[in-house]
C-alpha cells in the first residue's frame, strides 16, 4: 500500500513543483468525486502506460479537497494546464475536470531494477533507458505527449 497524504490546495501545488523539480520523481494529476480506496490504484490508464509502468514504482499519493471556493484558483483542469507540458508529469490528456471534489497527484520513482535489466517498451519498438544516467526515457514521455496532443486536435 502506498501512503496517502491529504494536504490543502496550496500544499497539494507546492508538491507538484517539489516532484517536477526533482530529477528522480515523476507525477499523474487527477480528480475523484471522494476520497476512497481508489487513491491506492489511480494513474495513468493509456495503452502506452501499461508499457511504461513496469518502469516506475508508486511511490505516495497526495490529495485535497477542493471545494467550490476554491475552483476560481485549483481545480484539475488548471493543475493540467499547467503542469502538463512539463517531462515530468505524465499525464497524456489535455482534459481535466473543473468542479468540487478531489484533486490528487500520484508521485513515482524510477524503478532502477527494470531499467538495469534492458527492460523493453512497446513490443521492442523503442529502446528504453539502458543507461540510466541518460535521458531516454524523458524523450519518450514527451514523444507520447506530443502523439496525443495531435490526436486531441
Amino acid at each position: 500500500m502506498v501512503p496517502i497524504e491529504k494536504l490543502s490546495c496550496k500544499q497539494l501545488e507546492e508538491k507538484i513543483l517539489e516532484v517536477s523539480r526533482s530529477h528522480k520523481k515523476y507525477f499523474y494529476l487527477g480528480y475523484t468525486e471522494t476520497v476512497s480506496s481508489y487513491l491506492q490504484s489511480t494513474g495513468p490508464k493509456s495503452e502506452e502506460w501499461r508499457e511504461l509502468k513496469k518502469l516506475f514504482l508508486k511511490e505516495t499519493v497526495h490529495y485535497s479537497q477542493v471545494t467550490a471556493r476554491h475552483l476560481v484558483r485549483f481545480s484539475e483542469q488548471r493543475l493540467i494546464d499547467q503542469y502538463r507540458k512539463r517531462l515530468k508529469c505524465l499525464n497524456e490528456s489535455p482534459q481535466g475536470k473543473h468542479r468540487p471534489g478531489v484533486v490528487y497527484v500520484v508521485v513515482y520513482t524510477l524503478n532502477r531494477a527494470a531499467q538495469q535489466r534492458g527492460a523493453m517498451w512497446g513490443g521492442g519498438a523503442a529502446r528504453v533507458v539502458q543507461d540510466p544516467w541518460k535521458n531516454d526515457l524523458l524523450l519518450q514521455i514527451k514523444e507520447i505527449k506530443e502523439m496525443y496532443q495531435d490526436r486531441a486536435i
